[in-house]
């Protein structure tokens, strides 16, 4: 559980340096490099990567599992070192990580306590807020709503051309499957697969996003776990626009649990025709979100929401329909107004 919060945590910050950085041939000038295009968070951006290049060195040698002995340093600059990693949420993973391994490859004592603290604190958030999120789901469960796990673009690119920042994407998606296992969830696929980039091939995207997909979903299938990709609209991704090609997609993917989360918002930019979009998805469809045309609440718009959720309800589909819009004009209104549309059109 501590390593849990702490991995997550560092994932959401350090995402490419550190997955880029456990591969063992990536010297720290291609880390600067890579980070000169997708800057590091951190005050100032890329402040991490200025470091002493032996301190930077070492903190990926641990990460990596393989530590090296600790360059020799004094306290001050151990600890200004230290200090540059507090934008990156990552001290409680290093902690944990160099807690395992002989006293030799640790950093002076020193060094190490603050750390040890640091990993404690992780421990008693993560306590707590697993507690929270237990009485939470509990309650949601008394009141028969289902969680659903949402993938947004927290981490990597599925698509990109890095294998080590692709491996990342897929094993943030794979964390998910317990939880939506215990809780009968669908894990959805969202911006978490990226843009094709400048430069890359699309045929070669396709390739590395059908990859992806079918390692997730064959992680998930003795779990009977299903994943949804949204077909999202093409100004926000390059990659899977419309129903169509979530339809082909899933063709090539060839996994049963793998399926299409459909949002009014988005097939009214790519579709031609919303209710015949439906239909031909028809059991594919594993999960639904909705939004007028100018995302505000379901009759805010033009979209004639009667004939889309009545072509929805042929298709035999049994799941929930998600409002997912901006909370115009305030989110209260917006909540309240769309429960009463979407009662009166059904």
């Amino acid at each position: 559980m501590v390593c849990g919060a702490a991995v997550d945590a560092a994932e959401e910050h350090l995402c490419d340096c550190w997955r880029y950085g456990m591969n063992e041939t990536a010297p720290i000038a291609d880390l600067a490099a890579l980070h000169a295009r997708f800057p590091l968070a951190g005050s100032p951006a890329n402040g991490l990567l200025s470091a002493d290049p032996a301190l930077l060195g070492y903190l990926l040698s641990v990460l990596r599992e393989d530590p090296r002995p600790p360059p020799p340093r004094s306290a001050e600059a151990w600890h200004a070192f230290l200090s540059l990693l507090d934008g990156h949420a990552v001290r409680p993973l290093l902690a944990h990580r160099l807690l395992r391994h002989p006293a030799g490859v640790r950093p002076p004592a020193p060094v190490v306590e603050p750390l040890r603290g640091d990993l404690l604190r992780s421990a008693a958030v993560a306590m707590r807020e697993d507690r929270v999120l237990a009485v939470l789901l509990e309650r949601l469960g008394e009141i028969g709503i289902v969680p659903l796990l949402l993938k947004g673009a927290a981490l990597s690119r599925s698509v990109y051309p890095d294998p080590a920042v692709r491996q990342a994407a897929i094993a943030r998606i794979q964390c998910h499957i317990p939880l939506a296992e215990h809780f009968g969830a669908v894990i959805i696929i969202g911006l978490v697969r990226g843009i094709i980039k400048p430069g890359i091939d699309p045929a070669q995207a396709m390739t590395w996003l059908i990859e992806a997909l079918q390692a997730c979903s064959r992680a998930a299938a003795p779990h009977s776990v299903r994943l949804a990709l949204e077909p999202i609209n093409r100004y926000e991704t390059s990659l899977i626009n419309t129903a169509a090609q979530g339809l082909a997609l899933i063709e090539q993917v060839g996994a049963d649990n793998f399926g299409l989360l459909l949002d009014t918002f988005h097939m009214n930019i790519e579709e031609a025709q919303i209710e015949a979009s439906i239909a031909a998805c028809g059991a594919r469809i594993f999960h639904f979100h909705v939004a007028d045309s100018n995302r505000w609440y379901p009759g805010a718009g033009h979209l004639t929401f009667p004939s889309i959720l009545e072509q929805l309800g042929t298709t035999g589909y049994q799941g929930f329909v998600s409002g997912e819009f901006l909370p115009q004009p305030d989110a209260d209104t917006a909540a309240r107004k769309a429960i009463l549309n979407l009662k009166s059109y059904v």
